[in-house]
């Protein structure tokens, strides 16, 4: 005799379904099948949120060191129009406003700034999402919806894993 493992119920011989709560009964390898596949898309999102970490890090440390070097080198604008020349792409320099030409430095300190604040919005996101991964917990709607912006293929990922979850 079989019982309900939700509900308790007794259920006839060969039930596929609870009569009382609609549990499918013969679903054990569904499930293992289910939870490999949510294990593996929440690894995937994981990878995703650390190289979206790493480039934005990457991208901070770049911009960091040319400002430096060019500020110590002189004329950083002139150094980069010359190796710009280099490349016969001075015609798509010419495009760009004064503005942006004669404050090229400024533009780059905002830049800067404007990804060290980005990266501290991406680390605790990530770490955030290790931990709830860990613990079997669910990340909510209005993170996955940030995730987007911190990585849209991790975010997209993070609502498929919700998909299989619930099968």
């Amino acid at each position: 005799m079989k019982f309900c493992s939700e509900c308790g119920q007794e259920l006839k011989a060969g039930a596929e379904l609870c009569p009382n709560c609609g549990f499918t009964i013969n679903t054990i390898g569904k499930r293992h099948s289910n939870n490999n596949v949510e294990s593996g898309l929440q690894t995937a999102a994981k990878v995703f949120m650390v190289l979206a970490c790493v480039r934005v890090a990457i991208t901070v440390c770049f911009l960091s060191i040319y400002a430096l070097a060019f500020a110590y080198l002189g004329n950083g604008w002139e150094i980069l129009i010359k190796i710009v020349d280099r490349f016969d792409l001075l015609e798509i320099l010419a495009l760009f406003p004064s503005v942006i030409v004669d404050y090229w430095h400024v533009w780059v300190i905002v830049a800067i700034i404007f990804y060290a604040v980005v990266l501290c919005w991406y680390i605790p996101m990530t770490v955030h999402y290790f931990r709830a991964t860990a613990r079997k917990q669910q990340v909510g709607l209005v993170f996955k919806i940030f995730c987007l912006f911190v990585s849209p293929i991790a975010g997209f990922l993070m609502f498929i894993s919700d998909y299989y979850r619930a099968k």
